[in-house]
């Protein structure tokens, strides 16, 4: 019978990831009193009140999944599961389907505590679900052996302890509603507005919203938050002082700022809202994360608003990445100018910092200098990540499996920038000099105990097969940083080094940036964007259409192998080569192979009260590829697949 008091928090638990397309009708619309889920006969005794209730003065965040049963079948049926959801929930609780109305709202409150003791005491917060029957649901918990404990018409305590709970008569979709929380108090702050208020309020057409206000935190807490900053600031000085003017100036400057920011933050900000449907007809999971702010006070709104006039479609550069990327992205340029007051307060600090380590002056001047050249350009960008497959043949040695662990765990990365490479040539060449400086060496080796050989070489040099002018800087991770320790306690030996390469390549008025651990596979792709081969870039890939039209600050993809490619890398890296087969075979037996893009995108739009909205689309093959990994990595595991293969040895303690 526990189960049942469970449900309300394992209900809210499933709707925030599950939930995501056009809601149904509104709450609003009144029930059926003859329907199953109207207000039919609620329990024995007077009727219970059910006059409207208005939301608390201190509310401040509410949400709602209209229909759970119909989000879970969609999801099952994308997904293809092979289990029917209510025949086992039906199998944990007989008979809860005849009690739980789990085609009305599954919705929650949270409240600021008006009285509440502390510096921010804990808020009142409930979860309220939808009954078919007040008196249906009584009986099922006094057969459970639990106790019911009438408080007044229509309202019920049920069970004892954690979660505290209560039954009582509703206004909406369903004619009665659990209400639980963690405290007692919870409950009774919130049971009458979670029954007889919150089921007729509007929130909006989306099968789940989350809506977080931000006013009552704002009218409690906007005086502590200005005295904070006059007591935090003389606090974090001192923490931080260095009792050096150099330091300890340009130090006061910043905190003052990050204060200044956070109040200014909090006075911009009003609603944040997170609204998620499952479309049907389009078969696509849709979710936005929406912030609507009041003015235009921090740096952070104030940046944001400027970027809507320059929201783009996507450019040409973006269409000419690798078509196996697992996730890609453009973003429109910003004002450098906006940066530069953080960049000078950075550079003094930094001045300030090594001046007082005593670092010689020449290297401090380089230091800020190419600190100084960095977040400079106000041109567009582009961006993608992938993939780096795992070695056809494989060692069992344990500094082998590190190593090729991080090589394919790195990836690769591609970016571009509309700006010629001389710039950035320039800032990697100075950032090589320094890297090579004997004296920065002979310092580092003093203060942070690094030997020579531990210190990783960096070079700049050509690179085979790629465009004229393209650059390679190398940097090589020393053999020890990938030892091998014998299974019989011998004395650890370093493996092979590594290699890991940043490719700079011209074209035109735009650079082409490469990063990864695998030279050859980075050349490839880095050839095929500056080429602009259709079959090998993004402008043959589908599903992506709408970023050619469709205006925005940010747009992108990502794919499923996003995720689940570090955590497929990172099995067959650090597994043996039977294990990495297996891992393999499971990841690949996915119907679409973890490929279909969800696309994303960021807008902003500029006046009196801004507005941010950030949306993905999920299509249905994401669920299905979702769908399908269970039963693969449960066969997987019957068949004494990679969870059954011996790991590699490990340090031991005293290393």
């Amino acid at each position: 019978m526990k189960s049942l008091f469970r449900a309300p928090l394992g209900a809210l638990a499933l709707s925030l990831p599950l939930a995501c397309g056009p809601g149904a009708p509104s709450s609003k619309t009144p029930a059926d009193p003859g329907a199953p889920g109207g207000n039919a006969v609620v329990a024995e005794g007077d009727a219970p009140d059910l006059s409207p209730v208005a939301a608390p003065g201190d509310l401040f965040l509410v949400g709602r999944l209209k229909n759970p049963a119909a989000v879970m079948d969609v999801v099952s049926s994308w997904a293809k599961l092979p289990i029917d959801w209510r025949r086992e929930l039906s199998k944990a609780e007989p008979g809860v389907e005849q009690v739980l109305h789990w085609d009305a709202p599954v919705e929650v409150a949270v409240a600021l505590d008006p009285s509440g003791r502390g510096d921010v005491p804990q808020p009142f917060a409930v979860v309220s679900v939808g009954l078919r029957g007040l008196q249906p649901a009584l009986d099922m918990v006094r057969r459970g052996g639990e106790s019911v404990r009438q408080i007044r018409a229509g309202v019920y305590r049920v069970g004892r302890g954690s979660p505290n709970c209560a039954m009582a008569a509703a206004v909406g979709a369903a004619p009665a509603r659990l209400v639980c929380g963690d405290r007692e108090e919870d409950v009774d702050a919130l049971l009458a507005y979670v029954t007889r208020g919150l089921p007729n309020e509007n929130l909006g057409a989306a099968d789940m919203r989350i809506e977080v206000r931000a006013e009552p935190w704002r009218r409690r807490y906007a005086a502590e938050l200005r005295q904070a900053k006059t007591l935090a600031t003389p606090f974090v000085l001192r923490k931080m002082s260095l009792d050096d003017a150099r330091f300890d100036r340009p130090l006061a400057d910043a905190v003052h700022a990050l204060t200044d920011e956070a109040l200014g933050l909090v006075e911009d900000i009003d609603i944040v809202r997170m609204d998620a449907s499952m479309n049907k007809g389009r078969g696509v999971a849709e979710a936005t994360f929406f912030a609507k702010f009041r003015g235009s006070n921090s740096w952070v709104v104030t940046t944001l608003a400027e970027t809507s006039a320059r929201a783009n479609t996507a450019p040409e550069a973006f269409f000419r990445l690798p078509k196996d990327a697992t996730a890609a992205s453009y973003t429109v340029g910003a004002d450098p100018k906006r940066a530069e007051p953080i960049r000078r307060n950075l550079a003094e600090l930094l001045d300030g910092f090594l001046a007082h380590a005593k670092v010689p002056k020449r290297l401090r001047d380089q230091s800020v200098a190419l600190l100084d050249e960095s977040w400079t350009t106000e041109s567009g960008s582009v961006y993608a990540r992938g993939e780096i497959p795992a070695a056809a043949t494989r060692s069992e040695k344990s500094s082998d499996l590190q190593r090729e662990q991080m090589r394919v765990g790195v990836g690769w990365h591609i970016a571009a920038i509309e700006e010629p490479m001389k710039k950035y040539k320039g800032y990697f060449d100075r950032v090589l000099k320094l890297y090579g400086d004997r004296q920065l060496r002979t310092l580092v080796e003093k203060e942070a105990h690094i030997k020579a050989n531990e210190w990783p070489k960096l070079r700049a040099r050509g690179g085979r097969g790629l465009p004229a002018g393209s650059v390679v800087y190398e940097l090589t991770i020393p053999g020890e940083m990938f030892m091998d320790y014998p299974d019989d306690g011998g004395a650890a030996k370093p493996g092979k080094p590594m290699s890991a390469v940043l490719i700079l390549v011209p074209d035109g008025n735009r650079t082409w940036f490469g990063v990864s651990a695998d030279e050859k596979h980075l050349t490839d792709r880095l050839n095929a964007a500056k080429k602009a081969e259709a079959a090998s870039t993004l402008a043959s890939r589908e599903g992506l259409a709408q970023m050619k039209s469709r205006k925005a600050v940010s747009q992108g993809f990502l794919s499923l192998m996003t995720v689940l490619g570090s955590v497929r890398s990172g099995m067959s890296g650090f597994m043996g080569s039977g294990a990495s087969k297996e891992v393999e075979r499971v990841f690949n037996s996915m119907p679409h192979h973890g490929e279909t893009p969800m696309l994303t995108s960021f807008t902003v739009t500029k006046g009196s009260a801004p507005t941010m909205h950030w949306t993905m689309t999920v299509p249905k093959e994401v669920f299905a590829d979702l769908g399908s990994l269970g039963p693969a990595l449960g066969a997987a595991a019957m068949g004494g697949g990679p969870f059954a293969t011996k790991m590699p040895p490990m340090p031991p303690p005293d290393h």
